[in-house]
Protein backbone atom coordinates (compact mmCIF):
# COMPACT_ATOMS: atom_id res chain seq x y z
CA UNK A 1 0.00 0.00 0.00
CA UNK A 2 1.22 3.32 -0.97
CA UNK A 3 2.15 6.36 1.50
CA UNK A 4 -0.70 8.83 2.77
CA UNK A 5 -0.08 12.03 1.34
CA UNK A 6 -1.48 15.28 2.52
CA UNK A 7 -3.10 16.54 -0.24
CA UNK A 8 -4.38 15.12 -3.97
CA UNK A 9 -5.00 17.30 -7.03
CA UNK A 10 -6.71 15.98 -9.33
CA UNK A 11 -6.27 17.70 -12.71
CA UNK A 12 -4.26 19.56 -14.95
CA UNK A 13 -6.14 22.70 -16.15
CA UNK A 14 -4.82 26.18 -14.67
CA UNK A 15 -7.04 25.65 -11.11
CA UNK A 16 -4.79 22.21 -10.54
CA UNK A 17 -1.86 23.78 -11.95
CA UNK A 18 -1.95 26.94 -9.29
CA UNK A 19 -2.97 24.62 -6.57
CA UNK A 20 0.00 22.55 -6.68
CA UNK A 21 1.73 25.53 -7.35
CA UNK A 22 0.49 27.08 -3.99
CA UNK A 23 1.03 23.63 -2.32
CA UNK A 24 4.46 22.99 -2.88
CA UNK A 25 5.37 26.94 -1.93
CA UNK A 26 3.33 26.03 1.38
CA UNK A 27 5.11 22.69 2.16
CA UNK A 28 2.26 20.41 1.85
CA UNK A 29 2.83 16.95 0.86
CA UNK A 30 1.02 16.01 -2.51
CA UNK A 31 0.51 14.36 -5.57
CA UNK A 32 -0.71 15.67 -8.79
CA UNK A 33 -2.61 14.16 -11.07
CA UNK A 34 -2.65 15.89 -14.97
CA UNK A 35 -3.11 13.40 -17.75
CA UNK A 36 -3.15 15.32 -21.09
CA UNK A 37 -1.87 18.28 -22.19
CA UNK A 38 -1.25 20.98 -19.73
CA UNK A 39 -3.75 23.74 -19.26
CA UNK A 40 -6.53 21.54 -20.32
CA UNK A 41 -8.92 23.49 -22.39
CA UNK A 42 -7.17 26.47 -22.46
CA UNK A 43 -4.59 24.77 -24.33
CA UNK A 44 -6.79 24.32 -27.21
CA UNK A 45 -8.01 28.37 -27.22
CA UNK A 46 -6.75 30.73 -30.15
CA UNK A 47 -6.00 33.37 -28.19
CA UNK A 48 -5.55 34.38 -24.41
CA UNK A 49 -6.03 38.01 -24.11
CA UNK A 50 -8.12 38.94 -20.82
CA UNK A 51 -5.71 37.15 -18.42
CA UNK A 52 -4.17 39.98 -16.05
CA UNK A 53 -0.79 40.37 -16.20
CA UNK A 54 -0.30 38.80 -19.91
CA UNK A 55 0.05 41.04 -22.31
CA UNK A 56 -1.40 39.38 -25.59
CA UNK A 57 -3.31 37.81 -26.98
CA UNK A 58 -0.88 34.74 -26.22
CA UNK A 59 -2.11 31.27 -27.75
CA UNK A 60 -3.47 28.43 -25.52
CA UNK A 61 -0.72 26.29 -26.46
CA UNK A 62 2.02 29.20 -25.72
CA UNK A 63 0.14 29.38 -22.30
CA UNK A 64 -0.01 25.80 -21.78
CA UNK A 65 4.11 25.66 -22.03
CA UNK A 66 4.39 28.24 -19.96
CA UNK A 67 2.08 26.57 -17.39
CA UNK A 68 4.66 23.14 -17.79
CA UNK A 69 8.10 25.32 -17.38
CA UNK A 70 6.91 27.43 -14.07
CA UNK A 71 5.52 23.77 -12.52
CA UNK A 72 8.84 22.24 -14.06
CA UNK A 73 10.94 25.38 -12.44
CA UNK A 74 9.01 24.17 -9.21
CA UNK A 75 9.82 20.90 -9.09
CA UNK A 76 6.46 19.91 -9.40
CA UNK A 77 5.84 16.36 -10.38
CA UNK A 78 3.04 15.52 -12.49
CA UNK A 79 1.50 12.25 -12.42
CA UNK A 80 0.42 11.52 -16.32
CA UNK A 81 -2.48 9.44 -15.34
CA UNK A 82 -6.57 9.65 -14.71
CA UNK A 83 -8.10 9.29 -12.02
CA UNK A 84 -11.24 6.54 -12.05
CA UNK A 85 -11.80 5.79 -8.94
CA UNK A 86 -12.04 7.54 -5.49
CA UNK A 87 -13.34 6.41 -2.80
CA UNK A 88 -13.72 7.52 0.82
CA UNK A 89 -11.87 5.24 3.72
CA UNK A 90 -12.77 7.71 6.92
CA UNK A 91 -9.12 8.64 7.82
CA UNK A 92 -8.07 9.51 3.78
CA UNK A 93 -9.33 8.87 0.16
CA UNK A 94 -8.37 6.13 -2.02
CA UNK A 95 -7.33 7.22 -5.41
CA UNK A 96 -7.10 4.51 -8.95
CA UNK A 97 -5.81 5.46 -11.52
CA UNK A 98 -5.87 3.98 -15.32
CA UNK A 99 -3.00 1.57 -14.85
CA UNK A 100 -5.10 0.62 -11.61
CA UNK A 101 -2.24 2.13 -8.86
CA UNK A 102 -3.89 2.99 -6.03
CA UNK A 103 -3.10 6.10 -3.99
CA UNK A 104 -3.64 7.52 -0.58
CA UNK A 105 -4.55 11.39 0.58
CA UNK A 106 -6.00 13.08 3.41
CA UNK A 107 -7.23 15.91 1.78
CA UNK A 108 -8.35 16.19 -2.23
CA UNK A 109 -8.74 19.30 -4.89
CA UNK A 110 -11.06 18.36 -7.80
CA UNK A 111 -9.99 20.22 -10.36
CA UNK A 112 -11.14 18.10 -13.42
CA UNK A 113 -12.31 20.86 -15.44
CA UNK A 114 -15.48 19.99 -17.84
CA UNK A 115 -15.88 18.85 -21.97
CA UNK A 116 -17.56 19.96 -24.90
CA UNK A 117 -21.54 19.12 -24.74
CA UNK A 118 -22.06 16.48 -27.57
CA UNK A 119 -23.89 17.41 -30.78
CA UNK A 120 -27.84 16.39 -30.21
CA UNK A 121 -28.79 15.17 -33.97
CA UNK A 122 -28.74 11.55 -34.02
CA UNK A 123 -26.11 9.70 -35.90
CA UNK A 124 -23.88 12.85 -35.60
CA UNK A 125 -21.38 11.03 -34.00
CA UNK A 126 -20.77 9.19 -37.23
CA UNK A 127 -18.99 12.58 -38.59
CA UNK A 128 -16.73 13.18 -36.00
CA UNK A 129 -13.37 13.50 -37.37
CA UNK A 130 -15.01 13.40 -40.95
CA UNK A 131 -16.31 17.30 -40.75
CA UNK A 132 -17.73 17.69 -37.32
CA UNK A 133 -15.85 18.90 -34.82
CA UNK A 134 -15.65 20.69 -31.12
CA UNK A 135 -12.68 22.77 -31.47
CA UNK A 136 -12.02 25.46 -34.50
CA UNK A 137 -8.82 25.94 -33.34
CA UNK A 138 -7.65 22.25 -33.29
CA UNK A 139 -9.25 21.51 -36.56
CA UNK A 140 -10.06 24.79 -38.39
CA UNK A 141 -6.81 24.14 -40.84
CA UNK A 142 -8.37 21.23 -42.20
CA UNK A 143 -11.16 23.68 -43.64
CA UNK A 144 -9.03 26.54 -45.42
CA UNK A 145 -11.25 28.75 -47.99
CA UNK A 146 -14.36 26.50 -47.07
CA UNK A 147 -17.32 26.91 -45.99
CA UNK A 148 -18.24 26.33 -42.35
CA UNK A 149 -21.09 26.43 -39.73
CA UNK A 150 -20.81 27.01 -36.32
CA UNK A 151 -23.81 25.81 -33.47
CA UNK A 152 -23.62 28.16 -30.27
CA UNK A 153 -24.08 31.16 -28.94
CA UNK A 154 -21.80 31.64 -25.88
CA UNK A 155 -17.92 33.10 -26.24
CA UNK A 156 -16.81 29.33 -27.40
CA UNK A 157 -18.99 29.59 -30.26
CA UNK A 158 -18.34 33.29 -30.94
CA UNK A 159 -14.60 32.72 -30.62
CA UNK A 160 -14.71 29.63 -32.87
CA UNK A 161 -16.47 32.08 -35.83
CA UNK A 162 -14.22 34.96 -35.21
CA UNK A 163 -11.32 31.94 -35.96
CA UNK A 164 -12.24 30.55 -38.65
CA UNK A 165 -13.56 33.59 -40.37
CA UNK A 166 -9.32 34.10 -40.63
CA UNK A 167 -8.91 30.94 -43.06
CA UNK A 168 -12.13 29.63 -43.88
CA UNK A 169 -14.51 31.40 -47.13
CA UNK A 170 -17.66 31.98 -45.21
CA UNK A 171 -18.90 31.06 -41.39
CA UNK A 172 -22.06 30.42 -41.12
CA UNK A 173 -23.39 30.97 -37.27
CA UNK A 174 -26.69 28.99 -36.02
CA UNK A 175 -27.90 29.93 -32.70
CA UNK A 176 -31.27 28.85 -31.36
CA UNK A 177 -32.35 32.18 -29.68
CA UNK A 178 -32.40 36.27 -31.62
CA UNK A 179 -28.96 37.11 -29.44
CA UNK A 180 -26.13 35.45 -28.23
CA UNK A 181 -24.97 34.61 -24.77
CA UNK A 182 -21.49 35.54 -25.24
CA UNK A 183 -19.72 38.61 -24.27
CA UNK A 184 -20.38 42.10 -25.99
CA UNK A 185 -16.79 42.73 -27.25
CA UNK A 186 -16.82 39.11 -28.72
CA UNK A 187 -20.80 39.93 -30.56
CA UNK A 188 -19.34 43.18 -32.07
CA UNK A 189 -16.75 41.72 -33.74
CA UNK A 190 -18.41 38.64 -35.05
CA UNK A 191 -21.15 41.42 -36.42
CA UNK A 192 -18.56 43.66 -37.87
CA UNK A 193 -16.99 40.16 -39.61
CA UNK A 194 -17.53 40.67 -43.55
CA UNK A 195 -17.93 36.83 -43.79
CA UNK A 196 -19.95 35.29 -41.18
CA UNK A 197 -23.71 35.04 -41.88
CA UNK A 198 -25.93 34.44 -38.38
CA UNK A 199 -28.56 32.75 -38.53
CA UNK A 200 -31.09 33.23 -35.64
CA UNK A 201 -33.04 31.98 -34.05
CA UNK A 202 -32.21 28.71 -35.74
CA UNK A 203 -31.08 25.03 -34.79
CA UNK A 204 -29.43 22.60 -36.11
CA UNK A 205 -31.95 19.54 -37.56
CA UNK A 206 -29.47 17.13 -40.05
CA UNK A 207 -25.80 17.06 -40.59
CA UNK A 208 -25.86 15.58 -44.46
CA UNK A 209 -23.33 13.40 -46.19
CA UNK A 210 -21.93 10.14 -47.10
CA UNK A 211 -18.17 9.83 -46.34
CA UNK A 212 -17.99 13.51 -44.83
CA UNK A 213 -20.26 16.33 -43.82
CA UNK A 214 -21.28 17.80 -47.00
CA UNK A 215 -24.74 19.97 -45.77
CA UNK A 216 -26.36 21.34 -42.51
CA UNK A 217 -29.99 21.16 -42.40
CA UNK A 218 -31.20 23.72 -40.06
CA UNK A 219 -34.83 24.92 -38.57
CA UNK A 220 -36.16 28.66 -37.78
CA UNK A 221 -37.47 27.64 -34.60
CA UNK A 222 -40.52 31.17 -35.10
CA UNK A 223 -41.11 30.26 -38.60
CA UNK A 224 -40.08 26.41 -39.01
CA UNK A 225 -38.70 27.59 -42.34
CA UNK A 226 -35.96 25.02 -43.06
CA UNK A 227 -32.84 25.58 -44.69
CA UNK A 228 -29.70 23.42 -45.93
CA UNK A 229 -26.38 25.27 -45.64
CA UNK A 230 -23.85 24.10 -48.26
CA UNK A 231 -21.20 23.28 -45.64
CA UNK A 232 -17.62 20.62 -45.22
CA UNK A 233 -17.49 21.82 -41.76
CA UNK A 234 -19.49 21.86 -38.54
CA UNK A 235 -18.32 23.18 -34.93
CA UNK A 236 -20.08 22.23 -31.90
CA UNK A 237 -20.20 25.00 -29.84
CA UNK A 238 -22.96 24.18 -27.44
CA UNK A 239 -21.51 24.89 -24.07
CA UNK A 240 -20.11 22.34 -21.40
CA UNK A 241 -20.78 19.64 -19.32
CA UNK A 242 -18.44 19.35 -15.84
CA UNK A 243 -16.12 16.03 -15.10
CA UNK A 244 -17.81 15.65 -12.06
CA UNK A 245 -18.46 11.32 -12.09
CA UNK A 246 -15.57 10.85 -9.57
CA UNK A 247 -17.27 12.92 -6.99
CA UNK A 248 -20.89 11.67 -7.08
CA UNK A 249 -22.51 10.53 -4.26
CA UNK A 250 -19.42 11.90 -2.14
CA UNK A 251 -20.75 15.79 -2.19
CA UNK A 252 -23.56 18.22 -3.18
CA UNK A 253 -23.52 18.56 -7.19
CA UNK A 254 -25.88 21.52 -8.77
CA UNK A 255 -28.68 20.44 -11.06
CA UNK A 256 -26.23 20.51 -13.72
CA UNK A 257 -23.60 18.12 -12.65
CA UNK A 258 -21.43 21.48 -11.21
CA UNK A 259 -19.64 20.97 -8.22
CA UNK A 260 -20.86 23.14 -4.86
CA UNK A 261 -17.95 24.82 -3.16
CA UNK A 262 -18.30 27.51 -0.48
CA UNK A 263 -16.07 30.53 -0.33
CA UNK A 264 -12.81 28.89 0.69
CA UNK A 265 -13.36 25.91 -2.26
CA UNK A 266 -14.81 22.84 0.34
CA UNK A 267 -17.47 20.74 -1.09
CA UNK A 268 -20.40 19.67 1.30
CA UNK A 269 -17.85 16.91 2.27
CA UNK A 270 -15.03 18.40 4.60
CA UNK A 271 -11.93 16.65 3.46
CA UNK A 272 -13.11 17.26 -0.69
CA UNK A 273 -12.23 20.66 -2.08
CA UNK A 274 -13.21 21.58 -5.77
CA UNK A 275 -12.23 24.43 -8.28
CA UNK A 276 -12.16 25.16 -11.86
CA UNK A 277 -14.42 24.58 -14.21
CA UNK A 278 -15.82 21.67 -12.49
CA UNK A 279 -17.81 24.07 -9.38
CA UNK A 280 -20.90 25.64 -9.89
CA UNK A 281 -18.98 29.38 -10.77
CA UNK A 282 -21.21 31.88 -12.44
CA UNK A 283 -18.02 32.84 -14.49
CA UNK A 284 -16.03 29.91 -16.10
CA UNK A 285 -12.53 31.74 -16.80
CA UNK A 286 -8.60 30.94 -16.53
CA UNK A 287 -8.75 34.13 -13.87
CA UNK A 288 -11.39 32.80 -12.07
CA UNK A 289 -9.59 28.91 -12.09
CA UNK A 290 -6.56 30.38 -10.84
CA UNK A 291 -7.78 32.21 -7.64
CA UNK A 292 -10.03 29.46 -6.85
CA UNK A 293 -6.41 26.88 -7.08
CA UNK A 294 -4.99 29.20 -5.11
CA UNK A 295 -7.55 29.22 -2.66
CA UNK A 296 -8.30 25.61 -2.46
CA UNK A 297 -4.72 24.86 -1.88
CA UNK A 298 -4.42 27.61 1.12
CA UNK A 299 -7.80 26.19 2.26
CA UNK A 300 -6.51 22.61 2.55
CA UNK A 301 -3.14 23.70 3.69
CA UNK A 302 -5.02 24.85 6.50
CA UNK A 303 -7.38 22.07 6.83
CA UNK A 304 -3.89 19.77 7.37
CA UNK A 305 -2.15 22.49 10.05
CA UNK A 306 -6.21 22.05 12.09
CA UNK A 307 -5.97 18.53 12.04
CA UNK A 308 -2.32 18.01 12.59
CA UNK A 309 -2.61 15.86 9.20
CA UNK A 310 1.01 13.90 9.38
CA UNK A 311 1.89 12.70 5.64
CA UNK A 312 3.14 9.33 5.01
CA UNK A 313 1.93 7.50 8.83
CA UNK A 314 3.19 4.09 8.45
CA UNK A 315 0.58 1.17 9.82
CA UNK A 316 -2.71 2.50 8.14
Amino acid sequence: MSEVHELAIIGGGPAGYTAAIYAIRGGVDFVFFADGVAGGQIATTATLENYTGVPGPISGMEFSARLTEQAAGLGIEVEQAHIEKLEDQGRFFLLTNDYEEVHRARVVILATGAHYRPFPLEGAERFAGRGLSYCATCDGNFFREAEVAVVGGGDTALEGALYLARICRTVHLVHRRTEFRGVPILQRRVKAAKNITLHLPYVPEKIQGSDGVEGLEIKNVETGKVETLAVTGVFCALGLVPNSELVKGLCKLDPGGYVVVNERMFTSHPRLLAAGDVTASPLRQVAVAVGQGAVAAESARCWLDENCALPGEEGE
